[in-house]
This record gives C-alpha cells, structure tokens and sequence, in this order.
C-alpha cells in the first residue's frame, strides 16, 4: 500500500514538473526575406506624412506594414515598384484574419521637390488607400539608417537638376514596430504575401497568440 501511494506522487510529481516546463520555441523557418536573427525594435524618428501628419513610431505600431521608399521624379524603378506594391498590400489585406490589417507606406527621399500635395496626387494615381511621408534629409537618416536603406543624391548641372541612388526594397513592419521582412523587386505578389503570411504565424506562435494584430 506504502509503495503504491509513493509510486503514485512520484508520477504525479513527475508530471507536474513535466507540465512546468516551457515550451520550445520552434525553429525560426526558412522563408525567403524574413530577416533573421529578429531585429530590435526600430529607434525614434519623425516624418510628415502628405497630410501634415506626423509619421513616427506610433503610425507603426499595432498593425502590420509595407515599406518602400522612392520620389515622385523616379521613373524607374519607382512606378513598377509601386504597382507591385499596391498589389501586394491588396493580397495581404485580403488574407490577413480578423482584425488584423496593413498599411502600405511610400517615404520620399526627395522632401524638396515631392511637396505634400504632389505627393497625395503622385500616390492616388496609383492606388487611393497607398500613403506616403517624407522629411528633410537629416530626419530622413533617421529612418533609412536603421533600416539599412542608403541614399546618395547626384546633383546635374542645374540646382533642380538632380537624382537619387537608392535600393529598391519592400520593407515589412511588424505590429511591434520590428523589422521582419525585406522583399527585392522584381516579385510576385501572391508569392511574396504568402512569405508574409507565414513570417506572420511563425510571430503569432513565439508571442503565443494566434497571430498578432
């Protein structure tokens, strides 16, 4: 009897310390432009957006985001980026669950050309629900630097008589203002979406929801 009722409390023991262990996290998976390790949580910065709006962390976060820079002059690769760009926000938003959604933002690296005006008409030709920010250079560095996008301005002959150099880069922001994804140009936007919606549960899973929002 005395062994029966140690037996039992050991194996109640056994799996109560079981129970008490944590959970693994799995594996990050491998998924083409999920940025690995997880970067920290983006520094402050500051831009207007084509509203007068300010554009900061606090337009990021609690939603998910697309991110991509460039300037109303930029003929390529601008405009075809920005086609593909607002498909792919159409797709993400098509497909991510519940209250969950994404915003899709264009940050012109040109502020003394691409006024707030030009900049609203530039993106509604485009697609209405794109939004668009910019800043002077010195506020711009604040964003490009952490983000790893380099910008050189090329000056012509004339003062206005300028371009930039600049990588075409879709940027994902997670909920948490993170770093998560970056996507090269060209693409397709159901595959790229589907890459964003797994990089979104493998998230989910490691903050133990069921996807974040």
């Amino acid at each position: 009897m005395t062994f029966a009722v140690c037996a039992l409390a050991a194996a109640f023991v056994a799996g109560w310390w079981w129970g008490q262990r944590p959970v693994p996290t799995p594996p990050p998976p491998v998924i083409d432009g999920f940025l690995r390790p997880l970067l920290p949580v983006m520094e402050p910065f500051e831009l207007r957006d084509f509203d007068g709006r300010p554009f900061d962390l606090r337009a990021l976060a609690g939603h998910w985001t697309l991110l991509t820079f460039g300037y109303t002059r930029c003929a390529e690769p601008c405009a075809p980026l920005l086609h593909a760009f607002s498909t792919l926000r159409t797709e993400v938003a098509a497909r991510l669950p519940g209250e969950a959604r994404i915003e899709a933002w264009f940050v012109s690296i040109d502020a003394a050309r691409d006024a707030p005006a030009r900049l609203r008409d530039f993106l509604h030709e485009i697609d209405p629900a794109l939004r668009g920010a910019t800043a002077p250079p010195e506020a711009l560095h604040l964003l490009t630097r952490q983000l790893g996008v380099q910008v050189m301005k090329i000056g012509g002959d004339a003062p206005e008589d300028y371009w930039f150099e600049f990588p075409a880069v879709v940027l994902l922001i997670a909920p948490d203002v993170r770093p998560v994804g970056e996507f090269l140009p060209p693409f397709d936007a159901r595959d790229v979406a589907d890459r964003i919606l797994r990089i979104a549960d493998y998230l989910a899973h490691r903050n133990g929801r069921n996807r974040p929002d």
